[in-house]
């Protein structure tokens, strides 16, 4: 599970966030099948569903919100094919940050 870090530059009253892609049991199938790298992800959607659950407690521990940002596996091969990337984990990060970006956390 990849961390990708929003800016809060200068919100200090603001809980720092980080994104956190999100699959369905339909979109991890489809990431497994299209992933560069599918041999660093989890080998079931169960188990990938526990590591983002431990991220998350994790990151709410030492005070940071996880922000649940869901993944459509085809606007990331998309994203991906408009980038000139290969659909990898510094690929997905980067997906993942943009569209933490649009969402308001209020």
């Amino acid at each position: 599970m990849k961390i990708v870090k929003q800016n809060n530059k200068g919100t200090s009253n603001k809980i720092p966030n980080v994104g956190v892609g999100w699959y369905t049991k339909d979109q991890w199938f489809k990431l497994q099948a299209v992933a560069s790298d599918p041999e660093i992800l989890e080998k079931t959607y169960e188990e990938w569903v526990e590591v983002f659950n431990k991220g998350c407690a994790n990151l709410k521990n030492v005070g940071i919100m996880a922000v649940k940002v869901s993944v459509d596996v085809d606007e990331l091969i998309e994203w991906c094919k408009e980038n000139k990337l290969a659909i990898n984990g510094e690929a997905r990060s980067q997906f993942v940050a943009r569209k933490l970006r649009k969402i308001k956390i209020r």
